[in-house]
């Protein structure tokens, strides 16, 4: 079993096409802004910018005042 799964490998690329563009808005429909051709919000570099001087304390406080109290996972590492 084990060296079928490995044999499959090569094929299955990693979150490449886990959501189709018409989910991706789906899931994001408070955009208004542009989109990628794969339906991700293309965020403004201002924005961007901006959000490098946030703290964890801060991104939490923020995601905790709009109820996402247990939106946390650990452990995602690079392959």
């Amino acid at each position: 079993m084990f060296c079928v799964l490995i044999a499959a490998s090569p094929a299955v690329k990693a979150q490449e096409g886990f959501f189709t563009p018409e989910e991706v808005i789906k899931y994001t429909p408070e955009w208004k802004g542009e989109r990628f051709p794969d339906g991700r919000p293309k965020v403004p570099d201002s924005i961007l910018d901006r959000m490098k001087n946030v703290t964890l304390e801060e991104a939490w406080a923020t995601l905790r005042s709009a109820n996402f109290n247990h939106e946390y996972e650990d452990g995602w590492f690079v392959i």
